[in-house]
């Protein structure tokens, strides 16, 4: 379940895909795994190709420096010994053209441009100036140009990459021709043109000996590390050995001659003993040495990163037959697969297409004894099993279709029958719906009968409740008309009250009036009194004023009760006019009271010959109200019967309707199955004739 779970995308990705497309998909897919390992392969081995050459780069520009420097040294030997200088000049020219052809291909890309140029107009500063200095002077000068080379060498090493060379040999070939035979050098020809300037000494001063001392320890130091560096490359190289051995042994040998005749003729008695010249001459062996050693040196450092150039070029040229070889070989298989594969598929595809067009005695061809060979063998046991079942399957084809012939002429007698069948039903079924039909109307018409009825007794308890009702109701209506007479009585009396009351209020209002007229003559008067108060007041001058106001609030109170008296003057005039008003209508209402009370003595005498009508009517209505219920009970049983009648008829024309359903239903279905019989015997025939083309 597990594997089926990882291997679902997988199947996902190539069942969508033709045979080709998958053999494609997978090549592509190996390939690809095998092209990343191949890219970081390459880039490896090209990143080691570009160091190589870009060391060797290196090589051949300190190569120039180093033949720089030894002319240089050559130079500052005569400079010092006043020999012919113009051939050593002449070489230091020629040497700088050379160098200017190597700084124009490789000074960019070792960044060492700008020191050349530096050494260049240092020298030419030397030379240049050369006749206004001391020999000493332009020695020292010299020196400082021989350090800048020096320098310039370690950049050059820096910048092609010689110093991170981790390889033993090259390493030490690049220690000594990048550091210590440019040192050595340097030193053997300081020492050198140190004796020139003792020449003359036959005592050394403590200083003089420990500067020699100390020169001859560091020469001493440099050469055992050349001689450490030569052993490890002896050891780890015996063929490398044979090129050096030669210069090493010549380098050897003039290291000890000078360093005997630097500790005899100065170091081990502290005084000059011997000449010059025969240090001098160790001196120049010495430097010969070391520029045969630096020739040695750097021809082999240069053949070994040609070699290693060449190694990994190989290993490329080699990776990649290897590589090519693998995919021609992989894609060889997998063409030799795909057509194994795409032949085994047309196998089946032609087998597969013999057996559709009945061809049952193939046979597939399986010349593998792979997966695809136990496939041809279940398909050629499929195509014998399909051919059994074919021969069984004709055989029972012959069978139905004589079955079905017989099952057809069974289901056309069958068809007859139910077909005279149903028409005898339906001719029933029509009598019965008449019947049924003249049942339905006679229990309509005895049920709508039976509802008139009804309907009449419903009427005639109505009436005769009515009847009843208007007896009970006029018995009421006299005794109210009794009780109106009584009350129309007692109106009148009130009437007659009321008027009286009236009267005495008109007296008692005629009275205010009179004193209300009493009270407006007062008023005037007092309105007099003040006004005359008020002159009398004026008359007084000063002793009035306060009578004056007297005078004046007199006046004001003459004036509002003389308007009040008006006002209660015009109120009773209003009130003696509403009271004669009263007074009419109250003789008009005692005359419609005396109106009123007739009439009602009238009514009570209608209403005692209408209870005597209505009760007489409610006696002969419950006599009509006791036929119509008999009546109505008798037609409801006449109609009850009717509807029973009437169900049964029904039942009957369901039954009818529900066998004639069944007979046409039993007609349909034989009909079908007639015609399922000859559809059964036209297949049976088809299938025996498709069956004959695989047997026959």
């Amino acid at each position: 379940m597990t594997m089926q779970i990882l291997l679902k995308p997988a199947l996902l990705a190539l069942n969508s895909l033709k045979y080709a497309y998958k053999f494609i998909l997978i090549g592509v897919l190996i390939l690809g795994s095998l092209s990343f390992p191949l890219y970081y392969l390459v880039t490896d081995l090209n990143k080691g190709q570009d160091l190589a050459k870009r060391e060797n780069t290196g090589v051949e520009y300190n190569r120039g420096l180093f033949s720089f420097m030894s002319a240089i040294d050559e130079h500052r030997k005569l400079t010092l010994s006043k020999g012919q200088m113009q051939a050593t000049e002449d070489r230091i020219d020629q040497t700088i053209a050379q160098m200017d052809e190597l700084d124009r291909k490789l000074g960019t890309s070792l960044k060492s441009s700008e020191g050349w140029k530096k050494l260049k107009q240092h020298w030419t500063e030397i030379k240049t100036t050369s006749a206004d200095f001391l020999p000493a002077q332009i020695v020292n000068e010299e020196n400082f140009l021989m350090d800048e080379a020096t320098d310039l060498a370690a950049h050059v090493g820096d910048t092609s990459k010689l110093i991170i060379d981790q390889n033993l040999d090259s390493h030490y070939l690049i220690e000594a021709t990048i550091d210590s035979l440019p040192q050595l050098l340097k030193s053997i020809g300081n020492m050198r043109d140190q004796g020139i300037r003792m020449g003359d000494k036959k005592d050394l001063s403590r200083d003089e000996l420990t500067d020699i001392t100390g020169k001859a320890a560091a020469i001493k130091s440099s050469t055992a590390d050349i001689s450490s560096g030569y052993a490890t490359i002896s050891e780890q190289n015996p063929d490398l050995k044979q090129e050096l051995d030669p210069a090493y042994q010549q380098f050897f040998e003039s290291m000890d001659r000078f360093q005997f005749e630097l500790n005899e003729r100065y170091i081990t008695y502290g005084t000059v003993t011997g000449t010059y010249d025969q240090l001098a001459d160790s001196a120049q062996k010495a430097i010969q040495a070391i520029l045969d050693l630096h020739k040695v040196d750097t021809d082999q450092l240069s053949s070994l990163l040609q070699q290693s150039q060449s190694h990994y070029l190989r290993v490329k040229l080699e990776v990649g037959s290897a590589v090519s070889i693998l995919t021609l070989l992989v894609c060889y298989m997998f063409i030799g697969f795909y057509s194994s594969i795409m032949r085994a598929i047309r196998s089946l595809v032609h087998s597969t297409t013999e057996v559709s067009k009945g061809r049952l005695q193939t046979q597939m061809q399986a010349t593998t004894k792979d997966e695809m060979r136990a496939a041809a063998e279940s398909f050629n046991h499929m195509v014998n099993e399909m051919r059994t079942l074919l021969g069984a399957s004709a055989r029972n084809a012959v069978h139905a279709t004589d079955a079905s012939v017989r099952l057809a002429d069974i289901a056309k007698q069958s068809s007859e029958s139910n077909a005279s069948l149903t028409a005898s039903i339906q001719e029933t079924a029509q009598g019965t719906e008449m019947q049924l039909q003249g049942t339905i109307d006679s229990a309509t018409a005895i049920g709508e009968m039976a509802v008139g009825i009804g309907r009449i007794a419903e009427t005639t308890g109505n009436v005769l409740q009515v009847s009843l009702d208007s007896a009970d109701q006029a018995e009421e209506g006299k005794l109210a008309l009794d009780r109106v007479v009584n009350q129309m009585g007692a109106i009148q009396e009130s009437v007659d009250g009321t008027a009286s009351s009236i009267d005495q209020l008109s007296g008692v209002s005629q009275q205010v009036g009179q004193m209300a007229g009493f009270i407006k003559s007062i008023a005037y008067k007092s309105n007099i009194l003040a006004l005359n108060a008020s002159i009398e007041a004026v008359r007084a001058g000063a002793n009035g004023k306060g009578f004056v106001v007297v005078a004046d609030e007199m006046r004001k109170l003459a004036e509002m009760s003389g308007s009040s008296a008006d006002g209660i003057a015009e109120a009773l005039n209003q009130i003696q006019k509403t009271s004669e008003q009263s007074l009419l209508a109250m003789t008009h209402a005692r005359q419609e009271v005396q109106l009123g009370s007739q009439s009602v003595q009238d009514a009570g005498r209608t209403f005692q010959l209408i209870l005597s009508s209505t009760r007489s009517i409610a006696g002969q209505m419950q006599e009509i109200s006791a036929a119509a219920q008999q009546l109505s009970a008798s037609s409801e049983q006449v109609s009850a019967t009717i509807q029973q009648i009437a169900g049964i008829a029904k039942g009957s024309s369901e039954q009818m309707d529900r066998m004639i359903g069944m007979s046409s239903g039993n007609l349909t279905a034989m009909l079908e199955l007639s015609e399922q019989a000859d559809r059964l015997k036209e297949l049976s025939l088809s299938l025996q004739q498709q069956i004959d083309r695989f047997t026959n």
